[in-house]
């Protein structure tokens, strides 16, 4: 897996880390694990601080992880899906594989992210601030961001149709290799500014701007 971006620190996890598919929802402390093939539905697992554990082919509906901090964190082939995330912060996390679909990320911190072959589709990014963070071959169709923070953020082959950038500004992000069919920006198009598209994207988004193309 190659990056585009080659200032995010990457994870490095210990070798041989214990395995459990048990969280101790006692322990708000949890470190050097591998949680393995855990399912969780309908549980609070918030306040939590992770470091230094890999999340693998494990399965969280409706789970509340608001104010958990995650650092030097894995997730492989997993699901969250409507999970609460909010006040969330991750620091230093690869998502590969993974579904955390129609989730709230609301006032949450991505910061040395690297998400690849996954998909956050119809998830909230209110007021998130995104920082070092590369999103390669996902899907983020039919999310929302609103009044969000994209720096050093790059993007490579994925999709954002539907996508919803309502005061979530887009300067200086290239995203001529990924989709941003039918995406969503306020009445002023200031979101547009300083956008990166290749040419058939930029005749789409000429409408913005009340431009019209005609063919020769």
């Amino acid at each position: 897996m190659e990056l585009i971006n080659n200032k995010i620190k990457k994870v490095r996890l210990p070798d041989n880390l214990k395995i459990i598919n048990i969280i101790n929802l006692e322990d708000y402390e949890i470190d050097n694990l591998c949680v393995e093939k855990a399912i969780y539905n309908n549980t609070y697992i918030n306040n939590f601080y992770f470091e230094n554990v890999l999340f693998s082919n494990s399965k969280f509906y409706n789970v509340d992880f608001s104010k958990t901090k995650f650092t030097n964190i894995k997730f492989h082939n997993c699901i969250f899906e409507s999970c609460n995330f909010n006040s969330s912060s991750f620091n230093q996390v690869l998502i590969l594989n993974s579904q955390l679909k129609n989730s709230d990320f609301t006032n949450t911190n991505f910061y040395n992210a690297i998400i690849f072959e996954s998909t956050l589709k119809f998830s909230n990014f209110t007021c998130y601030k995104l920082e070092k963070t590369e999103i390669n071959m996902s899907d983020i169709s039919e999310a929302f961001f609103a009044s969000s923070i994209l720096k050093n953020f790059t993007t490579y082959k994925s999709l954002y149709n539907k996508t919803e950038f309502f005061k979530t500004y887009l300067k200086d992000i290239d995203f001529s290799t990924c989709e941003i069919d039918n995406i969503c920006i306020s009445d002023d198009n200031k979101e547009l500014k300083g956008i990166i598209v290749n040419f058939s994207q930029a005749a789409y988004l000429s409408k913005f701007l009340g431009i019209e193309i005609k063919d020769e």
